[in-house]
């Protein structure tokens, strides 16, 4: 399937997740306001194979519920200025974790 939307609470469910990740095909993807919210507290990893920023919209408060120590993985061909980029748009949007390729 082809995702291009996260709503809110999409995860809300999944209490046993220690890793999320969402796939190539998704070229445009949007995280929509608490997209996050009651996530599991074991959850460490959330993987976004993206290499452009602009593939990426995030509303403000849509990563808010993630723990500090939550990484953010994407594509490992993202240039850095890309990396910061994201990283920008993901920080808007109440990221407060590590994000790496």
């Amino acid at each position: 399937y082809t995702v291009t939307t996260i709503n809110a609470n999409a995860f809300a469910k999944a209490k046993k997740a220690t890793k999320i990740t969402i796939s190539r095909s998704s070229k445009n993807l949007t995280f929509k306001k608490n997209a996050f919210k009651g996530s599991s507290k074991k959850l460490k990893t959330v993987v976004i194979k993206i290499t452009k920023a602009s593939q990426i919209k995030a509303a403000k408060g849509s990563f808010k519920a993630l723990s500090k120590k939550v990484v953010v993985k994407v594509d490992k061909n993202t240039s850095a200025k890309e990396l910061k980029k994201i990283m920008k748009i993901l920080k808007k949007a109440g990221f407060k974790g590590r994000l790496t390729k």
